[in-house]
């Protein structure tokens, strides 16, 4: 049941119209977990010196290695009882959890929906596990990569409480449940049903089908950029903390992904020396500028989530020797390399990566609408970065 940005997306798109999503967050989520009288010669800390005192941490320890792990196992069980009761779909983040209620005359559609998803599921192998997430496949995109979801779709079809004019369930339904469990809930932190509630960070639209990041991240982004500007060097927890907030913010803005190199190369340089601050890498202040901008006036995002794309058949590619062509249908065109072109460690890849930028700009004078296009390449490392948004080459990253 543990969701990422990939398998919200998914489940979003898949709703039908007229939904609603609300958030509950757990109080105490770890501290509120015993742990067995065993574990407790581990989590003895000294709180006084003189005379020495001890305590021990009786409850799970919130960044504790194997912490999550346990934690997450009694969230999903707690969130199967609700779907067994038909309370779905739901999808969590640590302890965040998003309900999603569909109106009573979508309820029997989205069933069968449900029932085709599982079936693509069973079909592409079920469970996957990538590092230490499982996560289900469905169907293949436009992209070539395939729809993520949080939970195998089988089961639990979605009933009508029928206590709640025009939707399946309400909020009093999740409490109940909740007070049998015992589980304690945060109660300031709940959103009401809304068709834009708020979740991992995020303003997800369910009736336009967008995701925004929300006002307070944005502003909180904003405000740790203007303090980064203000010091000449910095940390390795200070860039960590700059990156994780960006990387965040690039879900929405992905464009971003390429103004993100400068940051991600200043991790590399503290070596054995964490806490000894460092000057920041060139051009990383025009790339910080360029995400105060963004993060100022970028739109919505409309959820990345292609089933077709528009072939017209082009094609690009580079010699090293020779230049860069084109081909677009039984249209061509091809571009000379000039004799001094390999410099300011442009190599191949830049050259690539060109030949690439050249056919998007050309296919944007033809087809300027938001139709997904498929594009070709030939450098399987530049297709790749392409894909990511963003290269370690600087002339490559610039060309992206």
């Amino acid at each position: 049941m543990w969701g990422t940005f990939a398998t919200t997306c998914t489940l979003i798109h898949s709703l039908p119209p007229g939904c609603q999503g609300a958030t509950y967050d757990i109080a105490e989520a770890y501290h509120t977990i015993p742990l067995h009288s065993s574990q407790w010669p581990a989590l003895v800390v000294q709180i006084g010196e003189n005379p020495p005192t001890f305590a021990v941490d009786t409850a799970l320890c919130f960044g504790y290695g194997s912490s999550g792990g346990t934690y997450g196992s009694l969230r999903d069980v707690s969130l199967d009882i609700m779907r067994a009761a038909g309370i779905r779909p739901i999808i969590t983040w640590v302890n965040d959890q998003l309900f999603i209620r569909l109106p009573c005359n979508q309820i029997h559609k989205y069933n069968i929906t449900c029932s085709q998803q599982a079936t693509t599921i069973r079909a592409n192998g079920g469970p996957l596990q990538d590092g230490e997430r499982i996560w289900f496949k469905g169907q293949c995109l436009a992209d070539g990569t395939h729809e993520e979801f949080a939970e195998d779709c089988q089961f639990f079809p979605i009933q009508d409480m029928a206590t709640t004019p025009g939707f399946a369930f309400a909020m009093e339904h999740i409490n109940f449940i909740l007070d049998q469990l015992s589980i304690p809930w945060e109660p300031t932190k709940d959103t009401p049903f809304s068709t834009k509630p708020i979740f991992m960070g995020f303003k997800w639209d369910l009736e336009n089908k967008t995701v925004a990041l929300t006002y307070g991240k944005r502003n909180k982004y904003l405000s740790a950029i203007k303090e980064w500007l203000k010091s000449a060097k910095h940390t390795l927890e200070d860039v960590q903390k700059l990156h994780g907030h960006l990387s965040h913010a690039s879900l929405t803005i992905p464009e971003g992904s390429a103004y993100l190199t400068s940051l991600q190369a200043m991790l590399g340089i503290f070596g054995s020396n964490p806490f000894m601050p460092r000057t920041p890498p060139c051009g990383l202040t025009a790339d910080l500028q360029w995400w105060c901008n963004a993060l100022t006036s970028s739109p919505p995002l409309p959820i990345p989530h292609h089933i077709h794309s528009l072939d017209l058949n082009a094609f690009s590619d580079a010699s090293s020797g020779f230049g860069l062509a084109v081909t677009i249908g039984d249209k061509w065109h091809a571009w000379r390399l000039h004799k001094e072109w390999k410099r300011d460690e442009q190599d191949i890849r830049w050259v690539e990566s060109m030949a690439f930028e050249m056919l998007v700009q050309i296919l944007l004078t033809i087809d300027s609408s938001s139709t997904p296009l498929t594009v070709y390449g030939d450098n399987q490392g530049v297709v790749e970065a392409w894909q990511k948004g963003r290269s370690h080459n600087k002339p490559t990253n610039s060309s992206f």
